[in-house]
């Protein structure tokens, strides 16, 4: 049907029609081509480094044609019966559509809302039919495969994450049945999680601010100073074993470990140096404050003022959702020698919003889903918002 309507079922601007075909052959069993697709959003939505002119009823026309493009994308991933993928896919279109509509003024246009809403109600489904498969499931491994060892507990770290993104989602909607969907599925999941890099940090946080609220007490606070401990201690400096960056995914990760054992010469993470540094040593700390967890976070200052505390902070609303932002700020900041608790306490409740576009600004369980999708969104600005609205920190109970 595509090939029949050709160029009309388009906008003339789409132009890298071998991406778009090298997107629909893709592997269905991969996760889903972002670094393929995105490109063909940015440029169909206006999304690139010169804004668009158009009427608003041709941007409205393209915002259409886009969910329509990741419809056809994701067909082949929905016959697998990939929820992971396909909740990748709506989860990059939402994103992308609510920067469109930031960019140009068209948060308030009930045709953008409805297209934006039906993705939404799309990525849904996909996580309601990933906890049905998790709860329904026999076992969590996949059969005959010789390499599951290797990333079982990595998957079992991703499956935790994406659950938790369904029970937030239902809280925020009121919606008991997704909750205990979402509840149901978790508790099938069971061993250790697998820290394998700092891209993993939104899905453990989403986990654990759900445990705020279907298992108050020691099990997520206790679980918070480990998280912090094995941080410090993996990314201290001179460490072997330190937590590559965000910007590294699981698979990246895998890759870059056996480029290493294969070749003694080989540098991984394009070379640069990630013992000594991190992105997400510091949100985990205030992770401790907002807690209360006084002793736990006095113990672990010392540590933390020996890293090199790097962020990235997007300035404009409407890149937030983009895989790339040409306004990031790259932020490098080294901790005092001392500090006090109100200032400390001061941070970790600072109710500061960060830069968000207008349709989901107001939306941390949609937010939080573009952490998973991009990990190197979450900024200590970003991940304090959440943690804020989505956890239950220790302030917030007595008030």
């Amino acid at each position: 049907m595509a090939k029949r309507m050709s160029f009309n079922l388009w906008p003339s601007e789409l132009s890298d029609m071998s991406g778009l075909l090298k997107t629909l052959t893709a592997d269905p069993r991969a996760s889903f081509p972002i670094r393929m697709v995105e490109p063909l959003l940015i440029e169909m939505l206006g999304l690139g480094n010169t804004p668009m002119q158009a009427s608003k009823a041709e941007f409205q026309r393209r915002v259409a044609s886009s969910g329509l493009l990741v419809g056809l994308c994701a067909q082949r991933f929905v016959q697998e019966e990939n929820h992971w993928a396909v909740s990748q896919a709506w989860t990059m279109h939402f994103g992308l559509v609510s920067a469109c509509a930031e960019r140009y003024g068209l948060a308030l246009s009930p045709s953008i809302r409805e297209t934006f809403n039906l993705s939404v109600k799309l990525l849904d489904q996909s996580l309601k039919n990933l906890a049905d498969e998790v709860a329904t499931a026999r076992h969590l491994t996949i059969p005959n495969s010789l390499a599951e060892g290797l990333v079982y507990s990595a998957r079992l770290t991703i499956l935790r994450g994406l659950l938790s993104a369904l029970w937030h989602r239902g809280r925020s909607d009121s919606d008991t049945q997704t909750s205990a969907r979402a509840t149901s599925a978790l508790s099938k999941i069971a061993g250790e999680m697998e820290f394998w890099g700092e891209s993993a940090a939104p899905h453990i946080l989403l986990w654990l601010w759900m445990l705020d609220h279907t298992c108050p007490g020691n099990t997520p606070e206790a679980t918070r100073v480990e998280l912090l401990s094995y941080i410090l201690q993996n990314n201290r400096k001179g460490s072997s074993t330190a937590l590559p960056p965000p910007y590294f995914d699981y698979e990246e990760t895998m890759r870059a470990k056996i480029d290493v054992l294969r070749s003694q010469h080989s540098k991984p993470f394009g070379g640069d140096t990630i013992d000594g540094v991190s992105f997400i040593a510091y949100p985990f700390f205030e992770e401790l404050v907002r807690q209360n967890l006084k002793v736990s976070a006095k113990n672990a200052w010392p540590a933390l003022t020996r890293l090199t505390h790097h962020q990235v902070n997007v300035e404009l609303a409407w890149q937030f959702p983009l895989n790339r932002a040409e306004s990031a700020q790259n932020l490098t900041r080294v901790l005092d020698l001392t500090t006090t608790w109100d200032a400390e306490l001061a941070s970790a409740y600072s109710n500061v919003e960060p830069p968000l576009p207008a349709l989901i600004a107001n939306r941390p369980d949609l937010v939080a889903l573009i952490l998973l999708l991009y990990p190197h969104r979450a900024s200590p600005i970003v991940l304090r918002f959440l943690s804020l609205r989505l956890g239950k920190a220790w302030l917030s109970q007595r008030m």
